[in-house]
């Protein structure tokens, strides 16, 4: 059967549209077995905030009563439990593909605003583009599922505002959308960090706070975020990861600040695997609030970078 090269950069390009990528590089048109996980509970690595509060306000000195680790989770426990937050993250994707080049231009954002939850993943290239969009409205037990209309031809992407029409996906409860997304959107963070999960952590003290690099153990940090990566882009079963770095900037007073995911993983798609190495850089606020836009309203991505 003859091959129609001009298919490939667009799944690839489908592929990394789970988040800012560096490169991605066709590596063989044969699909690899998923990547086996044996005797992992990710359900045993759920942090226990309550635990890691008490722990932090007994300590005199939280960098060294504390590993790395746990004052990341410290932070992001505290960032949860804020009444009112808001980040946003940017990347580009640059896909290669059978000696074609396609740049993948990437956002998404998550606002808390009291029992309200919203979130936004965006991705538009020449050849492809993808909008999801997941709201908690006050008092519901439901979590909204929003995707793109008509393949994403309405998508604009550029440095101040992101521009999609959506049509119902579905309604789901909390313990059907994680089946999905690998996590309930309360949750906010995917990856999972834990002393079973983490390979290497260092922490250094900078200017505005400390800066902490995490490395996972890449099977089982990914763990829960094969799901969304399979949900958003529509793989061929599970990606296999094959390495997870994370660097978060805390504030003096460990406040989630940054963060910095280098991550590499081989996707399946229409077939074939894509070598992918994806780069995403998010901005936290914790206490900011901001209106949850409407479906048929646009995030405003320019106010916050502009004002933070």
């Amino acid at each position: 059967m003859k091959k129609n090269w001009w298919i490939y950069p667009v799944v690839v390009a489908c592929a990394v549209a789970v988040g800012a990528s560096v490169g991605v590089i066709i590596k063989r048109f044969i699909v690899d077995p998923e990547q086996e996980i044996i005797g992992f509970n990710p359900n045993a690595c759920k942090p226990d905030a309550e635990a890691l509060f008490k722990k932090f306000s007994k300590s005199s000195d939280p960098k060294s009563d504390l590993r790395p680790y746990e004052l990341v989770l410290y932070a992001q426990e505290q960032y949860k439990s804020a009444e009112n937050s808001t980040s946003y993250c940017y990347g580009i994707a640059n896909a290669v593909a059978v000696g074609l080049n396609v740049e993948q231009y990437i956002r998404s954002a998550q606002v808390r605003s009291g029992n309200n939850y919203y979130e936004e993943q965006v991705s538009k290239s020449s050849q492809v583009a993808c909008s999801k969009r997941m709201y908690i409205n006050d008092g519901s037990d439901k979590t909204i599922l929003y995707k793109e209309k008509e393949k994403g031809k309405y998508i604009q992407i550029d440095d101040n505002i992101t521009t999609s029409q959506y049509e119902l996906q579905k309604e789901c409860t909390p313990s059907e959308y994680k089946e999905l997304y690998g996590r309930e959107l309360p949750d906010m963070f995917i990856y999972i960090i834990h002393q079973i999960t983490v390979e290497t952590e260092n922490l250094k003290e900078v200017d505005n706070g400390y800066e902490i690099e995490l490395v996972l153990k890449p099977a089982q940090g990914g763990y829960n975020y094969r799901y969304q990566m399979v949900a958003v882009s529509d793989l061929e079963g599970m990606p296999s990861f094959k390495s997870i770095k994370l660097t978060y900037l805390l504030s003096k007073d460990f406040v989630l600040k940054e963060l910095t995911a280098d991550e590499q993983f081989v996707a399946a798609k229409m077939g074939f695997n894509a070598d992918t190495h994806n780069v995403l850089n998010y901005k936290y606020f914790q206490g900011k609030t901001y209106k949850i836009p409407k479906i048929d309203e646009d995030f405003d991505y320019k106010t916050l970078k502009e004002g933070n």
